[in-house]
């Protein structure tokens, strides 16, 4: 007996080293990748600000999408199928967890859909619903592609109008408003998947058949994965649903096949960063963009 727990003790920390030892790998790749994009930028006279400040970095790719647009004096980040991220957990206000979350599993991630707005998971509930809704229900289809989820109310897909980036997306109540001045976060990465604007137009029209059938959050993660998502899984498995004329998928955003991480996606040689944005310590934005030039 002593063996076996001396063998199971083993393991786990194995398993715990391991985690440890990828997830800071992945942490210090990922900081290397966005640093060369912001790196690469040149600044942006003509269109910087008092209070934005913009850096263009060179693509040589003539057909490149937009990395942002503006519409009535509103700055909207990505383009269709392009996903947003955030590297930091929502929880900055819980020691430990925050930092835990963040490192191991990073943030947010949103898929930009048509006219500027985004598709994504998060895991908040309505009042009256628990977690357990979610976990124990049994995602069932009818013959018609039906599903039973009609019950469940606010930790399934939803979209609304992009608000990665916008000043005053937390109003002065919002206890998180300190943490991240107003913005959701801010900072965050915009990247694109390196495939044609098909396969990201189908990956978008996969995540809107899921907001149709208000699929549920996936509390469990890497349990229960066949018809639950949460935020990170939820954008690559619309993609790698993607296949080609073979039957295989296109793209491969989650190279260890494990519970998907924002550096998951960040580090997958599919994905290249398109937009990255911060704000420094006097509230001046930063915008780094990825733009064709001649």
């Amino acid at each position: 007996m002593k063996k076996v727990l001396s063998v199971l003790l083993f393991l786990i920390l194995g398993a715990i080293f391991y985690s440890f030892g990828l997830s800071t790998y992945e942490n210090i790749m990922a900081d290397k990748k966005i640093a060369a994009f912001i790196n690469a930028a040149i600044y942006d006279e003509e269109l910087s600000t008092e209070e934005r400040k913009f850096y263009y970095v060179k693509s040589n790719n003539p057909a490149e999408n937009p990395a942002f647009t503006i519409e009535s004096g509103r700055l909207y980040p990505g383009y269709l199928g392009d996903i947003l991220v955030s590297q930091e957990s929502p929880f900055p206000s819980v020691a430990v967890v925050h930092q835990f979350i963040s490192y191991y599993f990073g943030g947010h991630a949103a898929l930009v859909f048509e006219d500027n707005f985004v598709i994504d998971m998060a895991g908040y509930l309505s009042e009256g619903e628990k977690i357990s809704d979610y976990i124990f229900h049994k995602v069932k289809y009818d013959e018609d592609g039906h599903s039973n989820n009609d019950h469940l109310k606010s930790a399934t897909p939803s979209i609304t109008q992009n608000y990665f980036g916008v000043k005053n997306f937390r109003t002065e109540d919002d206890y998180y408003s300190k943490y991240w001045r107003g913005y959701y976060r801010d900072k965050f990465i915009g990247l694109r998947v390196n495939t044609t604007n098909e396969v990201r137009e189908a990956a978008t029209n996969n995540a809107f058949e899921l907001y149709l059938n208000n699929v549920p959050y996936n509390y469990l993660f890497w349990l229960d994965t066949k018809e639950k998502y949460y935020c990170s899984d939820f954008v690559v498995r619309v993609y790698e649903s993607v296949l080609d004329e073979n039957g295989k998928k296109i793209v491969n955003l989650n190279n260890d096949g494990f519970i998907v991480s924002i550096n998951d996606i960040i580090l997958s040689p599919d994905i290249y960063i398109s937009y990255y944005f911060e704000v420094d310590k006097n509230g001046v934005e930063h915008i780094y963009y990825l733009k064709y030039v001649e």
